[in-house]
Formats: structure tokens, sequence, C-alpha cells
């Protein structure tokens, strides 16, 4: 005998595996798993399942999931994770905060590690997000929010924990969104100082002669759906798929935001078309100049950014290119070595 043929309990299934080494040779391992099948019928009755016998039962919390398999198997309500950038990787976010207009165009006035953990049901749909949030740089005057906006519906929301607010920024509804808003807004921190502080200067980390501020506080945000995202609106999980923004200078509606990501509706769309900027929001073309130059960044690993009050692109000459490209040509201004002037940039 070479098959085995057993009916899987519960899940209209017979598994069909085979030993592919003649049973009577010494080198055979007698495992009868070299291929194995799940075979399914339609209907599940065609079977005649009277002689088989069962395959052993298998752990499960109540998911349809077995828990070898199971990303979670202590919690029904989640069976997989999907991560971003991925597992145990952060990537960075880096934002100019004088939109609309384009200050000294450092990219350090708010720098932002993050990792994104995004769990999922058995069925796919999204029902639960946890992020972790790294302030690793103030070069900024104003005191600065960060939050995030999910294209789902601010009552798909069942709770937030771990936000850090104090300035009264943002109106809150119970659920730990921003009050008032079709799309769920979820505040992270209001006042990047109180995250990340030097006590000989108003900036952290982007001053040459100053000493390195270690960003040990890390923000760790949860939230819960309920009722669960639908895996059709919750394809392609990342930052982006979150459209995270920065609001200046305690002024809610001065958002600043990833290139061609949309504005919430907390936003003063009277400040498009002002100063630099060039958007055009009803096409989906926002937060550049006339010439394609973006207010912030999004970079999958690392990012070294420039001193305080050093254009970025003295610091990385190819970035101007990149940008007016639309991201067409000079992919690597910032990690090629040759495309970067090491004096203008901050290190630790």
């Amino acid at each position: 005998q070479h098959t085995v043929l057993l009916e899987v309990p519960n899940r209209d299934e017979i598994l069909l595996a085979f030993e592919d080494i003649e049973r009577d040779r010494p080198n055979c391992d007698q495992d009868f798993n070299d291929v194995v099948f799940y075979v399914t019928a339609d209907p599940a009755d065609a079977f005649d399942r009277e002689d088989l016998p069962e395959t052993p039962p298998t752990k499960d919390d109540r998911d349809g999931v077995p828990d070898a398999e199971d990303d979670e198997p202590d919690d029904p309500t989640i069976a997989t994770y999907e991560y971003g950038p991925a597992k145990d990787q952060f990537g960075t976010l880096a934002y100019e905060d004088l939109w609309p207009g384009q200050g000294d165009y450092d990219f350090n006035d708010l720098v932002v590690d993050y990792t994104l953990r995004f769990a999922r049901h058995a069925d796919g749909t999204l029902t639960r997000l946890d992020g972790r949030f790294v302030v690793k740089a103030i070069g900024a005057a104003f005191v600065n929010g960060f939050a995030l906006e999910a294209p789902v519906p601010a009552a798909s929301v069942a709770s937030v924990s771990g936000q850090r607010l104090s300035q009264n920024l943002f109106t809150m509804a119970n659920n730990g969104t921003e009050a008032g808003r079709t799309r769920a807004v979820i505040p992270v921190f209001d006042a990047a100082q109180e995250i990340l502080s030097d006590p000989a200067t108003f900036f952290a980390n982007t001053e040459a002669g100053q000493p390195y501020v270690p960003p040990t506080d890390t923000i760790a945000i949860g939230v819960a759906f309920a009722p669960r995202i639908p895996a059709a609106d919750s394809r392609a999980l990342s930052v982006t798929w979150l459209n995270p923004f920065l609001v200046s200078n305690q002024e809610r509606g001065r958002e600043v935001h990833l290139p061609d990501l949309p504005p919430t509706e907390g936003a003063d769309l009277a400040l498009f078309n002002t100063s630099e900027d060039e958007s055009d929001v009803e096409a989906g073309l926002t937060y550049k100049t006339w010439n394609g130059l973006p207010w912030a960044l999004h970079f999958v690993g690392g990012f070294v950014y420039p001193f305080e009050e050093v254009d970025i692109t003295r610091a990385y000459p190819r970035f101007k290119p990149w940008a007016e490209s639309g991201g067409v040509v000079d992919a690597d201004w910032y990690t090629n070595p040759d495309y970067r002037v090491d004096p203008y940039l901050y290190r630790p």
C-alpha cells in the first residue's frame, strides 16, 4: 500500500497522502507525506465516507484555522497578520511643516519611524491595527501633531489605545477617533516636543554641536475595528493606506500629507494653491509645488535627513530630478553614496 485516504472531520474534505519509495526498501521512511492532497467534491456527500478513518483532531481556537497555521492560536478573532513595511522592520516619514510655503526645505521638522501590524480574521476581514511610532527628530519651532486617516467609516472603530494627546488640537469622539469625521481620523500625538525634547534647545537631533537625544519613547497605538473591515476595503495594507499626516503649529486645518494623498475633512482647503502649493485636490494631485516637489516623504527603510536649515536639494542633489520626474528617474537618490553630500547630513 502506497496511499492512505482519510476523512477530515467537519471540513467536507478527504485527505489523500502518498509514500513514494518502495516500502520494503530500508531507505523508505514510511511517513506517507511525500505528496499530500486535500480533495473536495461538490456536492460534498458525493464521497462515500462510510469506511474511511478520520484524521487526528487538530487544535483550533474556534476560528476555523488550525492552531498550527494560526498567527494567534488563542484568539478566535485573529488568524493572520500582515505587516508594514515588514515584520520587525521600521519605515520612516519625514515632513516639512511650513506648507503651503517651502520653508527651509530640510525635511527634518518631524521625522517619525513607524512599524505596523494588521490583524485579519479567518474570513479575511480586518479586525485590528497595531502601530508603533518613534519620533526621531524635531527641527521645528512649531509644536506639531501627527495623525492617521484610515479609509474606513469612523463608526467602524470600536476603540483606540495608546494615544498621546494633551493640547486639545483634536476634538475627540468616545471611540478614540476625531469627532465629526466621516472617515476614521486617528490622532497619534498632538505635541511632538512632549515625545522628544532637548533641554538645551527647542530642536532635537537636527543641529550640529548639540548632543544627540536618544528617541526612547515609543508610542504604541492599538485600533480595534467593529464591525470588522471587509477584505475588499482593506487590500494593499500599508502606511499610505492609513494616510499619515502632520498638523502644523497647532492649527488643525493646516495638514501636511504625502504627495497625492487626500486631505481630511478637517483640512483648510483655502490653503491650497497659495504660496508654493500647486495642488489640484479634485484630481488627486496634492501637496506638491508646480514642479512636483513634495512636503512629506516616505521611506520603506531609514533616511539620513539633512542638518537644520540645509535644503534637501543641497544634501541630495538627485532629489530634485527624482521629484520633478514623479519618481521615474534617480530612484536611488538617497541610497546611492554618490548622490549624497555627507557633510550636510545629520548622523548621531
